[in-house]
Order: structure tokens, then sequence, then C-alpha cells
């Protein structure tokens, strides 16, 4: 992602495929509590489609690794 503001566009977009492949809604998004994942859009569209937010605490560690082996998997099953 070259700029930050483009990862709702991309969420949405990735949201969209993981659905239709799985057939399965998206319950829960965790990240990191980065602005660009709580703008108002972003929060808007998670409570228009129920989708629960969970943010993990910046620099820590051991929330991170989760964070990053789940996306990890999720990319691979793309």
């Amino acid at each position: 992602m070259s700029l930050k503001n483009k990862v709702l566009d991309i969420f949405m977009e990735w949201r969209k495929r993981m659905e239709l492949r799985r057939c399965r809604k998206i319950k829960i998004l965790r990240s990191d509590n980065g602005a660009e994942y709580k703008c108002d859009l972003s929060l808007q569209l998670c409570y228009d489609e129920s989708i629960e937010r969970r943010f993990t605490i910046r620099e820590t560690s051991q929330q991170n690794e989760v964070v990053k082996r789940l996306n990890n998997n999720l990319l691979k099953n793309i």
C-alpha cells in the first residue's frame, strides 16, 4: 500500500472477495490503533456491517505477533 488513505478501499474489496469465497460474513476485525483504521468511514462501515472492532495496543509485541500471524494466514488463503 503506497498510501494509508487507501486502506478502507482495499479492505472493502478484500472483504467482498473473502465473503464470496468462504460464504461467511466477517464478524471481527482486529487491527492496531493506527489512524487509518480508526477513521470515521472505517468505523461506520464496520458498524453498518455489524463487524466488531478490536484494537491492539501499539508497540506490544505479543498482540502484534498475533495479528501478523493472522494476516499471513489470511493472505495465504487468497
